[in-house]
């Protein structure tokens, strides 16, 4: 199950949903049930000329990804909260290319517009392009209506969902459109379980591993030798620490909100200290944090922090706690312990 990736973004908290009148339209509805799974799949049989697109998946599936940060419904839970008026509008969607190795995938929300007059559009929030769906007896036909431009994959609103690249799907390299048929579920299966291998991280979470090995801070320090061989990096200690363990908030009309409370320093090469105290939100395989940096897992001793925020100006330069950076401050992996004292004198 993708869904909060899909419909809920880092920061914010979904609103109750209304419980009348009934959002979805019945072409929605017919193409994906409320409360039901579905599966529909295209594979590229003789391509045309600049189609790089092989296989193309949509479905609704209600398992919980196990290794994911967030904590998600469980398979009951899934159904019956997509079963409330105002859910079953989403599907994801699972991509490969001939051009490239990776698992492409993206979680789309589906309405029916007066402007595209017996076609169901599903697509991303914050201009991230939408296709047309048309139902056929055995499936749907999928095409880009002229104003389209394609589909972002691996990355919703510019900010990407994992570690795996995003990209942006152009109407040529569908073809300009695909016959989806109707599938068997464990086609879709197959396809969720390949983009959830598609991370190659550590397969054991962050919040895991802070519950079970009482990791209380992450930590690093940087020599005058380092700091030498890497003029562009800025800061000389990076310093987290991690205020209890993670927090999960359900709600019986919004999708749960997987949190941590944290406290990040960090110490730059002129002595400069900066502290903020906030919280982080998980979303799939990463948390977002207040204060513009992210957490994600590395290994059994370590994780990754990721200073800057996604719309942050090209060139390098992440700004964390208000302060710039360096081009190399992008990326920090810090030691994990279960010290008490996570202090940067």
């Amino acid at each position: 199950m993708r869904l909060a990736a899909a419909v809920m973004l880092p920061f914010l908290a979904l609103p109750a949903l209304a419980q009348a009148p009934d959002p979805i339209a019945p072409e929605v509805l017919a193409l994906f049930p409320r409360g039901e799974e579905s599966c529909y799949a295209a594979r590229a049989g003789q391509p045309k000329p600049g189609q790089t697109l092989t296989d193309f998946y949509l479905y609704r599936l209600f398992d919980p990804n196990p290794v994911a940060e967030q904590v998600d419904f469980t398979r009951e839970e899934a159904i019956a909260f997509d079963k409330l008026t105002g859910n079953g509008s989403w599907t994801t969607v699972m991509a490969r290319f001939s051009d490239a190795p990776h698992v492409y995938t993206q979680v789309v929300s589906c309405s029916v517009w007066e402007s595209i007059a017996g076609k169901v559009t599903c697509g991303v929030d914050c201009d991230g392009g939408y296709f047309a769906l048309s139902k056929t007896a055995q499936g749907a036909d999928m095409s880009f209506p002229p104003d389209s431009g394609g589909l972002s994959l691996n990355a919703s609103c510019g900010e990407p969902e994992d570690d795996g690249p995003d990209r942006w799907m152009k109407p040529e390299e569908a073809g300009g459109g695909l016959v989806m048929e109707r599938a068997p579920l464990q086609v879709c299966v197959a396809a969720e379980d390949q983009v959830r291998k598609g991370y190659k991280g550590d397969p054991v979470s962050l919040r895991e591993r802070i519950a079970e090995q009482g990791w209380t801070c992450l930590k690093r320090s940087y020599d005058k030798a380092h700091l030498a061989k890497h003029p562009d990096q800025q800061v000389a200690t990076m310093a987290l620490a991690i205020k209890g363990p993670v927090k999960v908030d359900k709600s019986p009309d919004s999708y749960n909100n997987t949190s941590l409370a944290v406290e990040v320093s960090f110490k730059l090469r002129d002595g400069t200290i900066k502290t903020n105290a906030g919280t982080c939100w998980a979303s799939d395989y990463e948390f977002g944090c207040e204060g513009s940096f992210r957490l994600r897992r590395h290994d059994a001793s370590s994780a990754f922090l990721a200073a800057g925020d996604y719309d942050d100006p090209e060139g390098g330069e992440p700004v964390m706690l208000g302060t710039k950076l360096g081009t190399d401050d992008l990326l920090f992996r810090l030691d994990a312990t279960a010290s008490a004292d996570c202090r940067i004198d």
